[in-house]
């Protein structure tokens, strides 16, 4: 369910006042205004600037305050007037904002934007917040406060960046990496061949150092009074480390004799006056550059004495590295991408929200780079420099990871004939060629329903539900054709492409459904033959290789395809079964032809589906059957010319179709399946060549006359429309993103998905015809 402009309850890290340990506070995020935008936060790196503002009392006028500026997320909703981002997509947050338009920004040689006030940059443009706690207003730090599960900004200060980027990554390069690797290429513009020295090796430092390697630099020198960091500085790029405390004379000097008169280049990282006039002093005489990268307080005065300067010495700072940062930003999480430089050698732990303070703690101890906390895998993370918060959504779901087992919800049948129950279940990681998969959206389907019918064969206790769309969370071993942050629509149909019948282009069937004749309940297990699921203690069967009805689910490879990273999960979810088993039957399977007569039987979403694959396939005359005449207004929007309610008629359906088209219709489909509805297809169509396509089938056996074939009329079926399901569905995606056929129409109910037995009941009722779910 769409949380836009309503107000969001999430978690966040709040600081009631300088100098204490944050808590962990339920927090209101308002709707975005004019120009703002609403963010989904995923990761959140710790910047030294976060812990020296929060122990400063100069922040007390600002608090209670969110405290980070480091960050990326995914859009949630934007307010009027936005422009450059949209709901769904994948951006970073800017704590340096960029509006284009003023002088500055128009200005080719600076980098800070009007917008960047010295003061009071906590606020709104209007001086307050969009985040209330225990009815006070909250401040967000830089006006950013990445600390958070929502956050709402300026449109200028977040940039869109490529859909692919792992963001538990690349949050860094909102501020840390962006900060010192800019210094080198930016600010300092080092040159092939030169000699540079970085002063401090947090995050940031290393930044610099990664920056001056790719500048080319000749020769990196290191300092840290924590030899620890050395490993990792050289591993970067450093050619030497050295600690000041292990010479006896000061540093400057030491530096001076190593580089034969000191460093053509030298870097300010640890925010520490007393080390930028040391840094100044270690530059060449005649013509050395010293940077000041570091944050250091606006009030702090630096000491450096004038004769440094007289020999053609230069101190400059730098702000973010230089970077017009909504323009450059997302160019350097695409380099990224592209493994110009590597980040992974920056973060070197992974911690949860709820652990932030002592995230903080390890960055005071030097224990540290960057911790990261990650929401796309939280527990076996590789060890990597800079904190990184990744955050659990607690707005719509309650979700625990423990050793890569996700705890969440789901709807369980426990027996047959009675109401799905909503369960805690535990879902364990993917194997071998499996993805584990959040579910964004899904809809009940009747054959969902059918499946607690005592008569069928289903398992139980059991998670039902094939129709969805969601977003990978995390692959198994082997898996290449996807990665955590996709969108996805899993399937019941599954496409190996190396088996004889994948091989074939005669059929959309997959060697990997063991049972042809019932591959409803064949997919009741991975193909280990073991369950992902726990309930109380005891396993719980999947559904036909899905299993949406759940927050995450595991899916095989096969049963899966990636798509339009702009897709709009709540609507393609349908794509998943209903309209692709409908719209294919008429397009793949029988082949309606231009100018043709067809019948369809039964009016859900299946059916519905068929009707605007017959028209897309340029029948003339499309008759719509149903016993619910409410559904008469949707299947002449769709296409239908004519509608037929079997109970208002005086004689069978069949003989007043075969009527109205002077003998029968070239192509029926029976999207019905009942006894009744398979008869009347049959007998509808035309003698010589008539098609009846059975799409749906309720009933085990139908009752055929020989002559019904005998005299030309063919008979055929159809398995998901006919559609080789990897290859077709995000082609459909994209087809439906391009208006090619309109799914809203399909759509009459949008419920939370504690709501899942009322669902079932309206479907039951023949009230509804297709119903998203969300969580």
């Amino acid at each position: 369910m769409s949380t836009a402009g309503k107000v969001i309850r999430c978690k966040a890290a709040v600081l009631w006042r300088p100098g204490a340990p944050m808590n962990i506070e339920e927090i209101e995020v308002a709707p975005p205004k004019a120009k703002e935008v609403r963010v989904k936060m995923v990761a959140s790196g710790i910047c030294g600037t976060d812990i020296k503002s929060m122990e400063s009392e100069e922040l007390a006028q600002f608090c209670p305050i969110i405290m980070g500026h480091e960050g990326t997320g995914i859009v949630e909703s934007v307010g009027e007037g936005v422009s450059t981002v949209k709901a769904g997509d994948k951006v970073i947050i800017l704590c340096l904002p960029q509006c284009g338009e003023c002088n500055t920004c128009l200005n080719s040689k600076n980098n800070i934007c009007k917008e960047v006030r010295l003061s009071g940059t906590h606020q709104t443009s209007e001086g307050n917040s969009r985040i209330t706690c225990k009815g006070k207003i909250v401040y967000q730090y830089i006006a950013t406060g990445t600390f958070s599960e929502y956050i709402v900004i300026k449109e200028i200060s977040v940039a869109k960046i490529d859909e692919g980027a792992l963001l538990e990554k690349v949050c860094i390069i909102g501020c840390g990496f962006a900060t010192g690797f800019g210094a080198a290429i930016n600010s300092a513009k080092v040159t092939p061949g030169s000699t540079c020295a970085v002063f401090g090796l947090g995050g940031v430092g290393l930044s610099v150092i990664i920056g001056c390697k790719a500048a080319g630099a000749a020769r990196i020198i290191a300092v840290d009074i924590n030899k620890d960091k050395f490993a990792k500085a050289k591993t970067v790029g450093a050619t030497e480390c050295i600690d000041p405390r292990d010479f006896e004379k000061p540093i400057q000097k030491v530096l001076f004799d190593m580089l034969n008169g000191g460093a053509d280049f030298c870097f300010e990282v640890t925010g520490n006056p007393e080390t930028v006039a040391t840094a100044l002093a270690s530059c060449h005489k005649d013509h050395g550059v010293c940077v000041i990268v570091g944050s250091i307080a606006s009030w702090v005065q630096i000491n450096i004495s004038s004769q440094l300067f007289f020999s053609g010495r230069i101190l400059k700072g730098s702000v973010l590295g230089g970077w017009k940062t909504k323009d450059e930003i997302p160019k350097l999480v695409s380099d990224c991408m592209m493994k110009k430089f590597n980040l992974d050698p920056l973060i070197t732990h992974t911690l949860t929200l709820d652990k932030v303070n002592e995230a903080i703690q390890l960055m005071k101890n030097g224990q540290c780079i960057r911790c990261v906390l990650d929401l796309q895998i939280q527990c076996n993370l590789a060890i990597i420099p800079i904190i990184f918060l990744t955050v659990k959504n607690s707005l719509h779901i309650c979700m625990k990871l423990r050793k890569n087992v996700i705890t969440c919800k789901a709807a369980i049948a426990w027996e047959t004939g009675s109401p799905l129950c909503i369960e805690e279940v535990e879902v364990s990681p993917p194997r071998a060629h499996e993805v584990r998969i959040q579910v964004i959206a899904m809809c009940v389907c009747p054959t969902d329903i059918n499946a607690t019918n005592p008569k069928k064969k289903a398992l139980f206790p059991v998670v039902l539900g094939h129709e969805c769309a969601g977003i990978v969370e995390s692959v198994g071993p082997g898996v290449t054709n996807f990665k955590p942050g996709d969108k996805v629509i899993p399937f019941f149909a599954p496409q190996c492409k190396k088996c004889k019948f994948c091989l074939s282009p005669l059929t959309n069937l997959c060697g990997k459904l063991r049972n042809f004749k019932c591959p409803t309940i064949d997919q009741e297990l991975m193909e280990d033959r073991t369950s992902r699921f726990t309930c109380k203690g005891k396993p719980i069967y999947h559904f036909m290789g899905v299993s949406s009805f759940s927050q995450y689910t595991v899916v095989s490879e096969a049963n899966l395809a990636r798509v339009d990273d702009e897709a709009n999960l709540e609507r393609v979810c349908l794509i998943g079964c209903g309209f692709s088993s409908g719209y294919g039957a008429a397009i793949n399977t029988a082949k309606v032809t231009p100018g043709s007569t067809c019948a369809v039987f039964g009016l859900g979403c299946v059916g519905l589906s068929a009707v605007m694959g017959c028209k897309a396939a340029g029948a003339s005359r499309i008759i719509a059957i149903d016993v619910n005449s409410d559904k008469f207004p949707k299947a002449k929007a769709l296409g239908a010319t004519d509608c037929l309610n079997p109970k208002d008629l005086d004689k069978p359906v069949q003989d007043v179709i075969t009527e109205l088209t002077n003998g029968g219709v070239d192509f029926s489909l029976d999207c019905a399946g009942t006894a009744q509805t398979l008869k009347a297809a049959v007998d509808c169509t035309i003698f010589g060549w008539g098609s009846c396509t059975v799409v749906a089938a309720k009933v085990d056996e139908m009752n055929i006359a020989t002559v019904d074939v005998i005299m030309g009329r063919s008979i055929n079926g159809t398995f998901f429309g006919g559609w080789k399901s990897v290859d077709s569905v995000p082609n459909l995606v994209t087809d439906y993103k391009n208006k090619k056929f309109d799914l809203d129409i399909l759509v009459t109910h949008s419920l939370p998905f504690d709501k899942i037995n009322e669902a079932i009941d309206l479907m039951n009722q023949g009230k509804s015809i297709r119903i998203i779910l969300t969580f």
